[in-house]
């Protein structure tokens, strides 16, 4: 199973991404097998990019104020293609794309990796037109917006669960 995992996050970089997004969402990240990975910004404390992390930080009420999920049942070979491919990226620490520029694959942003991740599966989650954004001193790009991976596809509020009930941070 492989979930992708959104967030309605705090802070300023959060509400810039409202101004200019179509939903609530600020971040997003995946879950495949219960292992969690995201790409995050650096900050004074890290690096960041693409990272293995807690699903439970991810969700923690001083991130999110809002989680929701999109479950996707992928058969046992893409699943493990996907995992492998996030796994890969975090063990080489590929960089967050502080620039948003979609037509590379040398550093990523957190709708850009889990977009790419399902790309390499070839599953296309969204085909645009993607939002016209002006990057500080990269001029005008296109941006996936965490809402732009969900298409028409049903999303459930909350943690993805287990059959058991409990949350998968819990697992």
């Amino acid at each position: 199973m492989a979930y992708i995992v959104f967030r309605a996050g705090f802070g300023v970089e959060a509400r810039l991404m409202r101004q200019k997004n179509k939903g609530v969402w600020t971040h997003v990240g995946l879950l495949v097998d219960g292992d969690f990975f995201e790409s995050v910004a650096d900050t004074d404390e890290c690096p960041g990019g693409v990272v293995k992390s807690a699903l439970a930080c991810f969700c923690h009420a001083g991130n999110a104020h809002r989680v929701a999920h999109l479950p996707f049942f992928l058969e046992t070979q893409p699943r493990r293609s996907l995992r492998t491919w996030c796994e890969n990226l975090a063990a080489r620490q590929l960089p967050f794309d502080t620039t948003y520029d979609l037509s590379t694959d040398d550093k990523m942003y957190c709708s850009e990796f889990v977009y790419k991740a399902f790309l390499h599966i070839g599953i296309v989650l969204c085909n645009g037109p993607f939002t016209q954004l002006t990057v500080p001193f990269s001029g005008v790009k296109q941006i996936i917006f965490p809402f732009d991976l969900i298409g028409n596809r049903q999303m459930k509020e909350g943690l993805p669960v287990n059959k058991s009930g409990n949350d998968v941070a819990l697992i």
